[in-house]
């Protein structure tokens, strides 16, 4: 007999009831729900299968999730600070370049902006260990990770938001490559922390909210001026979004934006006293003609990179020809009115 698996909320197995004849049998399943916010999220799970010591640390983790968190950030801090302290010959040519150029303790550079050879700066007078420079980098990476777990924890509840958060640390970005403290780290937590304070400020329209938007879109200037592709969709999704829209007759993005400008200001003024030197530097960098982009393109090491990459394409349509597309559907909440308090 068909049976329908009553969703839960806890891990376990799904408790049957009978269903109609027209109806497909459901697979076991853990449901991750938070009553007060968002949607449920399925995560297939076969408990016969899982080893009993794995299924023990799924149930701790789901008991307590936000302590699972923490020991997930300790440990990331401790081993990918002691990793490259042990096995790194030498610091990174990123490190060596900013203790060089931090020490001037310039508004500007001929080549970045200034924020993270300040703090390699910083770091170097107050402790001047090897070990503390790829500290820093953890530290912001692990800076990073808290504020996506806030912003996932309002949307999926504590446990999706740990989920996220391991997805994250999936990323090179946020491990390999982030041994080495330079522009590119000191933008991860920046950038969470703007994503965090828009959505708060759409949902909540508490006025706090679009000033530490400000902030955040102001200090990441300073650490690199790719920010402008982050700045740029959310005043567009301000203009396109018709939920979103109705904050734009509040004072908040307009206290945001006047906010972020004027933490700008002292380096927007040196990039005009001295002609724009780091968008010189880069362009003199950069390709000189798409056809030169087209060479690079074709060169044998290249092309394999781009034809294996390739292959993740067919997961983002579906899991393959053999197996029926699945969609899921997320419900959209309306959002709260954006009357700055």
């Amino acid at each position: 007999m068909r049976m329908r698996l009553r969703l839960r909320s806890r891990l376990g197995r799904c408790q049957p009831q009978p269903m109609g004849l027209g109806s497909m049998p459901a697979r076991p399943c853990v449901v991750i729900t938070r009553p007060t916010a968002g949607p449920a999220y399925e995560f297939p799970q076969n408990p016969g299968h899982l080893p009993q010591p794995m299924s023990g640390l799924i149930a701790i983790i789901e008991r307590r999730p936000e302590a699972a968190f923490a020991a997930f950030l300790a440990l990331h801090l401790v081993i990918w600070t002691a990793l490259p302290a042990l096995l790194y010959p030498n610091l990174p040519l990123d490190l060596i370049e900013a203790l060089t150029c931090g020490r001037e303790w310039q508004l500007g550079y001929d080549k970045l902006p200034p924020l993270p050879w300040w703090l390699v700066e910083l770091v170097y007078r107050m402790v001047g260990h090897d070990v503390a420079y790829y500290a820093l980098a953890q530290i912001a990476v692990v800076l990073a990770f808290a504020i996506v777990w806030l912003t996932a924890g309002e949307l999926v509840g504590a446990v999706g938001a740990l989920v996220a958060v391991l997805i994250l640390d999936g990323l090179h970005y946020f491990h390999f490559t982030a041994a080495k403290f330079n522009h590119d780290v000191i933008q991860l937590p920046l950038w969470a922390l703007a994503g965090y304070a828009f959505h708060a400020a759409l949902r909540r329209g508490r006025m706090g909210h679009w000033v530490l938007l400000g902030c955040a879109i102001g200090v990441a200037l300073w650490a690199k001026y790719f920010v402008i592709v982050l700045a740029a969709p959310l005043a567009l999704f301000l203009l396109l979004d018709r939920q979103a829209r109705p904050a734009l007759a509040t004072a908040g993005p307009y206290i945001a934006l006047a906010l972020a400008l004027l933490i700008m200001a002292p380096h927007l003024v040196w990039l005009v006293r001295n002609d724009f030197l780091p968008f010189a530097y880069a362009s003199a960098r950069a390709a000189p003609s798409i056809m030169s982009c087209i060479r690079w393109c074709l060169r044998s090491g290249n092309w394999r990179f781009y034809c294996r990459r390739s292959r993740l394409l067919p997961p983002l349509f579906g899991r393959g020809p053999k197996e029926k597309r699945r969609r899921c559907r997320l419900r959209r909440r309306p959002m709260p009115s954006t009357a700055a308090s």
